[in-house]
């Protein structure tokens, strides 16, 4: 099938060969370097919160919520939770096996895992 108007993608993919990289990659450094800090940092946090004496439930307090609270919050963890392992699995593992590497969506879903560090 052929049109007037040329493709604006391409029927051929670039190698890494053909892509020119910077003169200069030491921002690509620093922000591998700060991101990898983070990531150490949010392991250490997480690593120190499981182990720590007092980790457990949280008491709920004075007030009961009423049950379609607390089926609402049930229903929509368990569902956030099937989300996630869908993610994981379209994503990450899927490419992985048929292309033998991830893409970009893989990408921001690995970086979507480490924002729960940014809950308010």
């Amino acid at each position: 099938m052929s049109s007037a108007f040329p493709s604006a993608f391409p029927e051929t993919r670039a190698s890494a060969q053909d892509i020119a990289l910077p003169a200069s990659d030491a921002p690509v450094k620093l922000f591998a370097t700060l991101g990898a800090a983070w990531v150490a940092l949010l392991g250490y946090v997480f690593l120190r919160w499981v182990t720590a004496d007092y980790f457990g439930p949280t008491s709920p307090g004075p007030d009961v919520p009423p049950a379609s609270t607390i089926w609402f919050i049930r229903i929509l963890e368990g569902g956030i939770t099937l989300l996630a392992l869908w993610l994981i699995w379209e994503c990450i593992i899927n490419p992985i096996r048929k292309d033998g590497a991830i893409g970009s969506d893989g990408l921001f879903v690995i970086t979507w895992f480490t924002l729960w560090f940014h809950d308010p």
